[in-house]
């Protein structure tokens, strides 16, 4: 299972390394000039970093937001005092609150996705330089103890 998040990993990596290097040798008439400069020697480097980064948990942004919060705790509290209603789960009031609490999820789950996507393109544009801050705080850790 690990090794299938890692493959994963570098997949995702890859696809996201591959498309930064055709926007970033793109032309004026839009074909791809892949030149040795400092930018995609930089990408290249950062490209390489990510069989290490990716065996790391990748930094990445599971949200639940306050109304979706709000939102599941009136859903609680109706339940607890209509528990015992004719109605029961099929209340008005119940649905709504629990539709309520779709649709902020789905906002969240949203903006989660553009967010670590987001993440993933700064892990390739940056890859070296987290690389570097993950091994010094590594020896930092090795000679505290």
């Amino acid at each position: 299972m690990k090794n299938e998040h890692y493959f994963l990993g570098i997949v995702g990596q890859t696809f996201f390394f591959a498309i930064l290097l055709i926007f970033f040798n793109l032309d004026k008439d839009s074909h791809i000039k892949i030149t040795l400069n400092f930018l995609n020697v930089w990408l290249a480097l950062s490209w390489l970093c990510q069989f290490y980064l990716c065996r790391k948990k990748l930094w990445s942004l599971k949200n639940i937001s306050f109304l979706q919060k709000g939102a599941k705790t009136a859903q609680n509290e109706h339940l607890k005092k209509h528990k015992n209603d004719k109605w029961g789960d099929s209340s008005y009031a119940n649905q709504r609150n629990s539709m309520t609490v779709q649709r902020y999820a789905l906002q969240d789950s949203n903006f989660d996705f553009m967010v670590n996507i987001f993440i993933r393109i700064g892990y390739i544009l940056v890859g070296p330089v987290i690389l570097l801050i993950y091994l010094i705080q590594n020896i930092v850790v090795e000679t505290k103890h």
